[in-house]
């Protein structure tokens, strides 16, 4: 059954028309972390399981469990 409801979201996403530069998967277990280098473009990403924190330089770490969404744009400040 189609809903009409729309998500505004969707329609932000579809006017950017993204596409996918590079797909990846990270399993991660125990205390680990990962750092990107300044990137111009955007970062996507998921909590399928567990929890894990994202820390942005000059910002406090934020928690992420099962099921959040992450969504970073441009460059970091430095």
């Amino acid at each position: 059954m189609p809903s009409d409801v729309r998500d505004p979201l969707e329609d932000v996403l579809a006017l950017l028309r993204p596409q996918a530069a590079v797909a990846a998967e990270l399993r991660a277990h125990g205390r680990w972390s990962l750092a990107f280098d300044a990137y111009p473009g955007v970062k996507f990403g998921v909590v399928i399981e567990g929890e894990c924190r994202i820390a942005i330089r000059g910002r406090a770490a934020k928690l992420l469990r099962a099921g959040d969404v992450f969504l970073l744009g441009g460059v970091p400040p430095t």
